[in-house]
Formats: C-alpha cells, structure tokens, sequence
C-alpha cells in the first residue's frame, strides 16, 4: 500500500512536469484567427514572438491554403516575395489580392505555393 502511494504522488509529478513544459513551449506562440481576407485563405497564423516565424495553425477543409499545398505546422517565410513581419503585415499582404506566391518551410523542406482565393 505505501509504494502505491509513492507511486500517486510520482504520477503527480510527472503530469505537473508536463503541463509546466506545455505552458514553456506554448507560451512563445501569439495566436489569432485571421481577419478579412485572411479568412479567405482558410488558415489560421501564429507568430512566433522570438524569431518571427509565420506558422500555420490550423487550416479550413475547404479552403484556398489547404489546396494549395499547406498543413499545419508549415513555417511562412515569404508571401509574395516579402518576410511578414508581423500577423498584421502578413494579414495586409493577404488583403491586397486574392493570388499569393508562398515560400514556405516544412521540416528540412523548402517549397512554393501559390495560394488563390478565387481558384475552386
């Protein structure tokens, strides 16, 4: 009986250790929906705040990014030739056309996709 209580209170530990690495990794990411014509590419962008890589959240089924060629977890580098700087800057690339040359990076991978809302 007492090595199952040893045993509770080590379970406890680990899951403490887990959420606290959790909060470390996830605390980094600024997360918001897109906005305007952003939502048109059907994904939604994360920036990191140290080091300013655009990250694809989340993707729409239906939408213009996933047919495109993007998944989750791809990092944005250009969109149109320009480094988005910002979610905002890269929300104001998103609204100024509908057709968008991507650079992204995916794993050890680098691709470009072209991104067109009015495509499908």
């Amino acid at each position: 009986m007492k090595d199952l209580g040893q045993l509770r209170w080590l379970a406890v530990g680990v899951i403490l250790i887990a959420a606290l690495i959790a909060v470390w990794t996830l605390r980094d990411l600024e997360v918001r929906p897109p906005r305007g014509a952003t939502t048109d590419i059907g994904a939604t962008l994360a920036m990191r705040r140290s080091g300013h890589a655009l990250i694809v959240d989340s993707l729409r089924s239906d939408g213009a990014a996933r047919r495109a060629g993007l998944l989750v977890g791809d990092r944005i580098e250009t969109i149109d030739g320009n480094a988005p700087g910002s979610l905002e800057a890269a929300e104001h690339i998103f609204d100024s056309r509908s057709r968008h040359s991507v650079h992204i990076r995916r794993g050890a991978r680098s691709l470009d996709l072209v991104i067109d809302t009015h495509q499908g």
